[in-house]
């Protein structure tokens, strides 16, 4: 769906922005910025790439209280 190639698990998030999409030009956003745009207003279903990312994803999910809202899966 982007310009870039690989898993996602292998790129930095300033590599993903870089990325455009085929049908548009938006860029990949942070997990902040989609806590921020969605408020409340919609469930967030975020998938955990490694277990790194799993403490910082907990500390923004209390940021933003968004406990209700939010659930994360892994493949593994």
């Amino acid at each position: 769906l982007t310009t870039c190639n690989g898993p996602v698990r292998d790129k930095t998030l300033a590599e993903l922005q870089r990325c455009t999409y085929f049908d548009k030009p938006d860029r990949i956003a942070s997990f902040r910025e989609i806590l921020e745009w969605s408020n409340g207003k919609y469930v967030i279903n975020a998938e955990f790439k490694d277990s790194e990312a799993i403490g910082p994803a907990i500390d923004l999910v209390r940021l933003y209280s968004a406990h209700e809202w939010t659930y994360f899966q892994t493949q593994n």
